[in-house]
């Protein structure tokens, strides 16, 4: 993935980033090189632990992934660099690849892999639009898909984009009624539910049906993104049953449940650093398009 994110940071300018993630590419070539030998032997040993892992290992770093190469290809890189979509990326660099990876060491494709297939035209949008309502929640800023954008993800994403859509519609409304640079009117007022397994924003499923799961533990419940996350928390519940995500500090008194406070006083951040729409909500497609609604209702 490295290789494909130092390609998309070339096409776009950023040779700081580029030279950045090509350092990165030298040490994951050498664990490459290290995994097939040692999946080798824990198969040889116990191929019911290395199918455990395989299945564990591979959810986790889908969802990471999705976060960074997803959120990158569909919306951070501008609609003239784009050479394809992530889906499309996925389905060329890593489905293929796994699958015979995988059954080259006679393993077979992780349970969950149907939900995985469909969580390809719908997880990463469903976290980017989050944190797109809550940017200042992080230290970079993200960018609002115009029609352009959106067109064009409506050609790459043709089953599922409709339930996607809308949310941009009514983002995009309400920049129209606030005006440029007036960031909090499209942004969220309380902190949003996190995962107690993957720590992400509580995303999967479809807008319709969120495919959220709750486990009660040693007297405690928990809340999930999903089943696999559930599966991987119920493995190995001693891992993982102690962490204090962040509105479970919240109730807990550790951090402030007001937002401003929380950024500040929890995250160090400022408003100077906190994250933000890229252009301030001044983009010429949404001007031209207030422009004319304002228009044809003065003309009513």
């Amino acid at each position: 993935q490295f290789v494909g994110l130092s390609s998309l940071a070339r096409n776009v300018g950023d040779r700081m980033f580029e030279k950045m993630v090509q350092s990165i590419q030298t040490d994951e070539a050498r664990h490459s090189q290290i995994g097939p030998a040692v999946l080798k032997k824990i198969v040889e040993k116990d191929p019911v632990y290395a199918q455990s892992l395989v299945d564990k290992w591979f959810w986790r770093t889908w969802l990471f992934f999705a976060v960074v190469t997803g959120f990158s290809m569909d919306y951070l890189t501008p609609l003239p660099h784009r050479t394809q979509s992530f889906k499309e990326f996925m389905e060329e660099w890593v489905l293929d690849q796994f699958q015979r990876t995988i059954e080259s060491f006679g393993l077979k494709k992780p349970w969950y892999w149907d939900r995985f297939l469909e969580a390809l035209d719908l997880y990463h949008h469903m976290v980017y639009v989050s944190a797109y309502t809550y940017r200042a929640t992080v230290w970079f800023d993200f960018a609002l898909p115009g029609p352009e954008e959106r067109a064009w993800l409506r050609q790459k994403y043709p089953k599922t984009w409709d339930q996607l859509d809308p949310v941009w519609g009514r983002i995009t409304e309400r920049w129209k009624k606030s005006g440029p640079g007036v960031e909090w009117y499209t942004h969220g007022a309380t902190p949003v539910t996190f995962c107690d397994l993957c720590q992400l924003v509580l995303c999967g499923g479809s807008p319709a049906h969120n495919s959220a799961q709750t486990l009660v533990h040693g007297g405690k419940k928990y809340v999930f993104c999903s089943d696999p996350c559930r599966w991987i928390f119920e493995k190995e519940p001693e891992r993982y049953a102690s962490h204090l995500n962040v509105v479970k500090r919240i109730l807990a008194g550790q951090a402030p449940a007001n937002l401003l406070e929380l950024l500040t006083k929890t995250f160090s951040l400022t408003a100077d650093s906190w994250g933000k729409d890229v252009a301030g909500g001044r983009y010429d497609w949404l001007r031209e398009s207030a422009g004319a609604s304002t228009l044809h209702s003065e003309t009513r």
